[in-house]
C-alpha cells in the first residue's frame, strides 16, 4: 500500500497526484474531451484510413472474395449509385471533358484514339499500316473515308478490318450473322425493280 504524493505526467506537464490505497492514473487530456460529432466522425476515418494502410492486401483479398461471390448484388449497387448520381456524374464528366479539350485538344484526341485501340490489341502504328494496305477505303462498299473504324468479331475478339461507320454499324444491328445478311440480301433482290 502507497500512500503520499506522486508526479505523474499529464500532457508533457508535471502533476502532483495523491496517492490513497491504489496507485492513481492520470488520464491524458484528451480522453477527457467529449468530443462533437463532427470530430468522432473524422477520427473514425482516420482510424479506417490507417487500418486499410497497414491491411491493404487482406482487404483487397477479401474484397475480390465477395464480390466473385455476389456478382449480381454488385452490379445492382453499382446500377443504383450510378442512377442516383447521374445528373452530378454527368455534369462533372462534361465539365471535365470540356476543361481537357480546352487546354490541348489534339492531346485529348490522341489520347482517345490510341485508348480505343489499345481495346482491340492495336497500336496507332499497327492501324496506319492496316489504313494504308487498305488505301483508306472501307472493305465493305470501298468508299474512302478519312476515318475508318474497326471491326472485330464479338465472339473471338478477332480484327476483321477496317470499315467505314455506315457498313460497321450495319453489321453490328444484323448481330455479326452471316445468314441474317443473307436474308437482308435476298429481301433486297426480291424487291429490287
Amino acid at each position: 500500500m502507497r500512500f503520499g504524493i506522486e508526479t505523474a505526467r499529464k500532457d508533457n506537464e508535471k502533476v502532483n497526484v495523491q496517492v490513497n490505497e491504489v496507485t492513481a492514473y492520470v488520464m491524458p487530456r484528451s480522453y477527457k474531451k467529449i468530443l462533437t460529432e463532427e470530430e468522432g466522425i473524422e477520427r473514425r476515418r482516420e482510424y479506417s484510413r490507417r487500418s486499410y494502410a497497414k491491411h491493404k492486401a487482406s482487404h483487397c483479398r477479401r474484397s475480390r472474395a465477395w464480390e466473385s461471390k455476389n456478382r449480381e448484388r454488385v452490379n445492382e449497387l453499382q446500377r443504383l449509385r450510378r442512377n442516383r448520381n447521374r445528373d452530378a456524374r454527368n455534369e462533372y464528366m462534361r465539365n471535365w471533358r470540356k476543361s481537357r479539350k480546352d487546354a490541348d485538344p489534339d492531346k485529348v484526341r490522341t489520347e482517345y484514339r490510341n485508348g480505343h485501340l489499345k481495346k482491340h490489341g492495336l497500336t496507332p502504328e499497327d492501324y496506319d499500316t492496316q489504313y494504308a494496305l487498305q488505301e483508306g477505303k472501307c472493305q465493305i462498299c470501298g468508299v474512302f473515308k478519312s476515318k475508318l473504324y474497326v471491326d472485330h468479331c464479338h465472339r473471338s475478339k478477332k480484327l476483321r478490318g477496317l470499315l467505314c461507320s455506315v457498313c460497321n454499324l450495319g453489321i453490328g444491328h444484323f448481330k455479326d450473322s452471316p445468314e441474317i445478311l443473307m436474308k437482308a440480301a435476298e429481301y433486297l433482290w426480291k424487291w429490287r425493280r
